[in-house]
C-alpha cells in the first residue's frame, strides 16, 4: 500500500492531479493500516477521479466504507466508478479528462506501481 500511496502522491506533484484505475480483482482484504494510509493520501485534493476496477459485492462495500473516511477527512468526494473491465475504465478515464479538460501529453499507461511490486495487506 505504501508504494500505491507512493506512485500517487509522485504522480499529484508532477502533474498537479491524478485520476486512478485500481485492480482489485485479487483483493482478499485491507488492513486497517493500509485503510488510514489510503484515506490519508489526498489530503491536498490531487485526485479527480477513481476506478475500481473488478470489485466484487463485499470489496465494493469495503471500499465505499473506506472513500466515505477519505471524505468525512477531506470533505471532498470525487467520482468513483466501479467497474468490470478495462477497456471500460480506461474510457471513464478519457471522459472524466474531457471533462476536466485535461490534455493527454502522454497515452495512459498501466499502473505506475506493478501489482507484483505492491505489498499484500496484512
Amino acid at each position: 500500500m505504501l508504494n500505491l500511496v507512493h506512485a500517487f502522491k509522485s504522480v499529484t506533484a508532477l502533474h498537479g492531479h491524478c485520476l486512478v484505475i485500481l485492480d482489485v480483482r485479487a483483493m482478499t482484504g485491507v488492513s486497517p493500516a493500509a485503510r488510514r494510509r489510503f484515506e490519508s493520501w489526498d489530503v491536498k485534493g490531487g485526485c479527480r477521479g477513481r476506478v475500481i476496477l473488478g470489485a466484487r459485492l463485499a470489496a465494493r462495500a469495503l471500499i465505499s466504507v473506506i472513500l466515505l473516511g477519505a471524505r468525512m477527512l477531506t470533505g471532498r468526494s470525487e467520482p468513483t466508478a466501479f467497474l468490470a473491465s478495462e477497456e471500460a475504465a480506461m474510457l471513464w478515464i478519457a471522459e472524466r479528462r474531457a471533462q476536466l479538460g485535461l490534455k493527454v501529453s502522454v497515452p495512459p499507461t498501466p499502473a505506475m506501481v506493478p501489482s507484483s511490486q505492491c505489498t499484500p495487506p496484512s
